[in-house]
């Protein structure tokens, strides 16, 4: 396998992807960018290349203020949202991302070359993506790295103190099993314990240390020296069908479902400590779907 980093800035992402999430890009937004990105390359280069998932690797965040999101029943609905005189559906979080996603692929040596040759035309093409509903730029040039099945080399080339968004979802079913708990318990009470973790290793680190300190050195510790490896954070993974598909009068000519958005956990890893980790767990997030779910996960 080979990876393809892409520096971008991404403005008005969709930072609520359900009702249930607020604050993550939706963990279908991450696969779904590479799985389209590798498309696109197929189509310059005239090649095949088979998608292995996709890694966003965060380096600054910013959530921009709520906005109330208007139902779509009427045209007026949206216009009586943003004045105020219409109840919303819920309120739209949107912000701005800058970092890299890191894009892992097979591909025959001669695709490899192709894109190797095509990567100014490629770069010039991603312009035409967007990102979770946001307008996306690339910010620096690409790079490819062959023979990099664990990703590794392409994650070794950033700033070890920019964070990867791992999935821990299997977090979920351990707890709850060791606790006796349900799952909507069990995310409750990870995330609790994993906010206490942080202050108390935000408490350690001294009242003098700036932020940015603490995360360089957060990311430049050893496991010994440091327990702290990241927060766990809610993260939208899919949808989950709560009926079977049927043909209903919705004008288009192919089954229609109603479906519930599924919650995962993911944990905000510094760089340097996830490329320490030997847990097998993974930041690339590839798709995964059956009759009766669609969800992404990290792919080993």
């Amino acid at each position: 396998m080979h990876t393809l980093v892409i520096p971008f800035a991404a403005h008005n992402v969709n930072l609520r992807p359900s009702l249930h999430v607020v604050g993550t890009p939706a963990a279908t937004a991450i696969s779904g960018f590479g799985h389209v990105v590798l498309r696109l390359i197929a189509e310059i280069t005239g090649q095949s290349f088979s998608d292995r998932g996709s890694a966003l690797v965060i380096k600054s965040y910013d959530m921009l203020p709520g906005r109330s999101k208007a139902r779509l029943a009427m045209k007026d609905d949206a216009g009586k949202a943003r004045a105020g005189t219409e109840a919303g559906m819920f309120d739209e979080r949107l912000g701005i991302i800058t970092g890299s996603f890191v894009i892992r692929f097979e591909a025959s040596s001669g695709a490899l070359f192709q894109l190797e040759e095509h990567l100014i035309e490629v770069k010039d093409a991603l312009h035409t993506l967007g990102f979770s509903g946001g307008v996306l730029q690339v910010t620096d040039k690409l790079k490819i790295s062959a023979n990099d099945d664990s990703g590794l080399i392409a994650f070794k080339q950033l700033p070890g103190h920019h964070r990867v968004l791992v999935d821990r979802t299997e977090m979920l079913t351990t707890y709850a099993e060791a606790m006796g708990v349900d799952h909507l318990d069990a995310l409750a009470q990870l995330l609790i314990l994993s906010q206490e973790q942080r202050k108390a290793w935000g408490q350690s680190q001294g009242a003098k240390t700036s932020l940015g300190e603490k995360v360089v050195q957060e990311a430049e510790a050893s496991e010994d020296e440091i327990p702290y490896l990241g927060r766990l954070v809610p993260m939208s993974i899919g949808y989950r069908a709560i009926e079977l598909a049927r043909l209903r009068n919705t004008g288009m000519p192919y089954p229609h479902v109603y479906a519930e958005p599924v919650t995962g956990l993911a944990r905000l890893q510094a760089l340097s400590s996830y490329i320490r980790s030997e847990e097998g767990i993974s930041a690339f997030w590839a798709h995964s779907h059956n009759d009766r779910a669609y969800i992404s996960k990290g792919e080993i």
